[in-house]
C-alpha cells in the first residue's frame, strides 16, 4: 500500500502480534496496539499511524497495486484507473470491456476479472472504501473525472491548423485520453491533418472513426 515506515520487520511484528490478518486491519490499529510492540515508542507509533491516514488519500491506482493483482503493476495500474477511476466500476469490468482497452490483453483481462470475482476481494473494496481510503478519483472541487476522452486512444497523423503534435498529446491527455503512435482496432479515434499518412488508410481498412481538427474539439467540447 506503499505506506511510510511500514516495512517487512513491523508487517511480521504484527502479524505475530494478531493485530493484523489483512491490508483492512492496518487502518484499525491504535496507538496502544503499536505502543505495545517491541521497539516500538511513541514516536515511532504516532509515525506510523500519522503514514497510514496519509495514505487514505493516495490515487487510485496505487490502492489497485497495492491489492497485489496478478500482473498488474505499476504501469497497469494507471491504466486500467485512466479508463476506470472508480474501482467499483472497474469491479464490474469484462474481459471484453478490459481488453478494449490499450495495452490490455487476454491474460491481464483475466487476471482483473479474476481477482475481483472472487467474494473476498469485492468485501475487501467494500471495506477499505468504508475505513475511509479513496476509491474514486474526483477532480478539482469535486468535479467528476469522467473526461470526454476517460479510456480513449487517440491516435494523430497529418499536421493540424491550430495544434503541435505536443499540444495536441497534452490536449488528449487534460480530457482523460491517450495518444498512441500506431493504428490498432484497439484505437478509438484517428484525428487526420494535412497530409496524413499510412495511418489513416490503416484507420479507413478497419473502421477506426476519422477526425479533423474541428470534428476533434467538438468531440471534446473544448472552445
Amino acid at each position: 500500500m506503499d505506506i511510510d515506515s511500514l516495512g517487512e520487520s513491523v508487517i511480521d511484528q504484527l502479524v505475530s502480534a494478531g493485530m493484523i490478518k489483512g491490508v483492512a486491519d492496518l487502518y484499525r490499529l491504535r496507538m496502544e496496539d503499536l505502543m505495545s510492540l517491541e521497539r516500538f515508542g511513541e514516536k515511532s507509533a504516532r509515525n506510523l499511524l500519522a503514514a497510514i491516514g496519509q495514505s487514505k488519500d493516495q490515487p487510485t491506482w496505487r490502492l489497485l497495486h497495492g491489492l497485489g493483482v496478478f500482473r498488474v503493476g505499476a504501469s497497469m495500474a494507471k491504466e486500467l484507473t485512466s479508463a476506470y477511476p472508480d474501482l467499483t466500476r472497474l469491479m464490474d469490468a469484462s474481459k471484453e470491456d478490459l481488453m478494449r482497452l490499450s495495452g490490455v490483453g487476454e491474460v491481464i483481462a483475466e487476471s482483473v476479472t479474476l481477482y475481483f470475482s472472487d467474494p473476498v476481494h469485492r468485501e475487501l473494496m467494500v471495506e477499505l472504501a468504508d475505513l475511509g481510503l479513496t476509491v474514486r478519483s474526483i477532480g478539482p472541487a469535486g468535479a467528476d473525472m469522467d473526461l470526454p476522452l476517460r479510456g480513449k486512444t487517440v491516435v494523430l497523423t497529418g499536421t493540424l491548423p491550430n495544434y503541435g503534435r505536443d499540444e495536441f498529446t497534452a490536449l488528449v491527455e487534460k480530457n482523460g485520453g491517450k495518444v498512441s503512435g500506431s493504428v490498432s482496432r484497439k484505437t478509438d479515434y484517428v484525428v487526420a491533418g494535412e497530409s496524413p499518412g499510412s495511418k489513416l488508410a490503416k484507420a479507413q481498412e478497419l473502421g477506426v472513426p476519422v477526425l479533423d481538427e474541428s470534428g476533434f474539439l467538438e468531440l471534446i467540447k473544448t472552445d
